[in-house]
């Protein structure tokens, strides 16, 4: 179906294998310039290409860590090595890379960036889906999702997913402040008690307000208190299952 196909020269070439030659022969690469490449062409042009993952440091600091992940790439141990150190640590730093590679020259991340085909011009011509001055204000209980909240957060911006997230809690506006000193530790508290006795409801209506408000754009809710939100806020609507106890809800 369709006569134009956009997609990843690795993609097609594990498709080039499932079917025959003939078959191969009736398509062609489509060039910037407007010509055409055979499919057989082993280098052939492309619209834009990705630059591999790589990591930026001082130049102070590049012996330093080009020998560390040097160690920790190749030393790991033949039995487990998923519960070694050296597996956590780089997978922390490049999560599911087999291995890494040193470059034979310092380039500075500009240069590296120039180096693949149309990257830069492509990231500048979506400026017209530039969510950077947006944010998406995600509701939680100020307790333990809270906190997990706000790690999804810093983890997202870390790397590079937009809009922004912002963990916003129905109890802040009333005494939650850092400013409210030992107040704000007990109405914490007492909210954190009353939500492990059973008071799930009462910061899941009070999400949905926040919703209602304009105050907040998304919230999660517990399966069992579904219910209780609706009522709050009739007009919220089931966006994803997170978890079978637990959904993510929008106005």
């Amino acid at each position: 179906m369709g006569d134009v196909g956009w997609m990843r020269l690795d993609d097609w070439r594990v498709h080039e294998k499932t079917v025959t030659n003939k078959a191969c022969g009736e398509f062609f690469f489509l060039c910037p310039n407007g010509t055409v490449q055979l499919t057989s062409t082993p280098n052939p042009c492309v619209w834009v290409s990705q630059p591999l993952p790589t990591l930026v440091v001082r130049s102070a600091l590049s012996q330093v860590l080009t020998h560390f992940l040097t160690e920790v790439g190749t030393s790991l141990p033949t039995s487990d090595p998923v519960s070694s150190w050296r597996w956590v640590t780089r997978n922390l730093i490049s999560p599911y890379t087999r291995y890494i590679t040193q470059l034979e020259n310092e380039f500075t991340p500009n240069y590296y960036l120039a180096e693949a085909t149309n990257y830069l011009t492509a990231s500048e011509d979506e400026s017209g889906c530039d969510y950077s001055h947006h944010v998406i204000r995600f509701c939680t209980d100020p307790g333990q999702d809270r906190s997990k909240c706000d790690q999804l957060a810093h983890i997202a911006r870390a790397y590079g997913v937009v809009p922004d997230i912002e963990c916003v809690s129905p109890s802040e506006g009333h005494g939650t402040k850092s400013s409210q000193g030992h107040e704000t530790i007990e109405s914490q508290g007492q909210e954190s008690k009353e939500s492990s006795q059973g008071g799930g409801a009462m910061r899941s209506d009070s999400c949905a307000q926040m919703l209602s408000r304009g105050e907040a754009d998304l919230m999660s809710v517990r399966t069992d208190r579904y219910a209780d939100a609706l009522r709050s806020n009739s007009h919220l609507r089931h966006l994803i299952n997170m978890s079978p106890l637990q959904l993510l809800m929008v106005l």
